[in-house]
């Protein structure tokens, strides 16, 4: 939606992060539910990969295939666990940043380069020693083919996902009621 395409009537985002990404863009949207579903946000990887004890250290590692965080919202949440989890291990923010900017950067240089991350979790092979963000559903999606994936949660825990229902700013009275009665439904 950041693109400038208008957006729908009722929108369920793919993270509450999104919204503030819009809020801050100047797009207004109307609040209907905080959360319609929540899923864990994990690594996933082959029977090769060992469980990092935190979500600072797999980024760091060089193991994560991070997805274009401007683009995906998997590559975004990858890049907040590590704050979520800096309390828990003790770490400052100049820490974090530490970790982070080389990670930025070396991903940067890739993209300058053409270089791609290969991303899918099909390609996962037993031997692979990748791992690639994704939300419980787009793991036990994938592992329909790829009987090999696990999903891998780093010692600090997994972050929770949330999927908010939203509509544009104003809307009108039918698009108003229809997306409460959509809302509740789920709960």
């Amino acid at each position: 939606l950041m693109s400038g395409r208008p957006l729908p009537d009722i929108w369920i985002p793919d993270s509450s992060w999104v919204l503030q990404q819009l809020s801050a863009a100047g797009v207004s949207t109307q609040l209907v539910s905080e959360g319609l579903a929540s899923s864990p946000f994990v690594l996933v990887g082959g029977p090769a990969v060992t469980t990092p004890a935190s979500w600072g250290g797999a980024l760091a590692s060089g193991s994560v295939a991070l997805p274009d965080p401007i683009e995906d919202s998997h590559g975004t949440l990858a890049l907040l666990a590590p704050r979520a989890e800096a309390a828990a291990v003790g770490r400052t923010d100049e820490q974090l940043a530490g970790r982070l900017v080389p990670l930025a950067q070396r991903y940067s240089e890739h993209r300058a380069n053409g270089v791609g991350e290969n991303l899918s979790l099909r390609s996962i092979k037993a031997t692979s020693k990748r791992l690639v963000p994704s939300t419980e559903q787009g793991y036990l999606s994938a592992r329909k083919t790829n009987a090999l994936l696990r999903p891998v949660v780093p010692k600090t825990g997994a972050l929770l996902v949330t999927y908010p229902m939203v509509v544009r700013a104003h809307p009108n009275e039918y698009i108003a009621n229809s997306a409460g009665d959509i809302a509740r439904w789920f709960q």
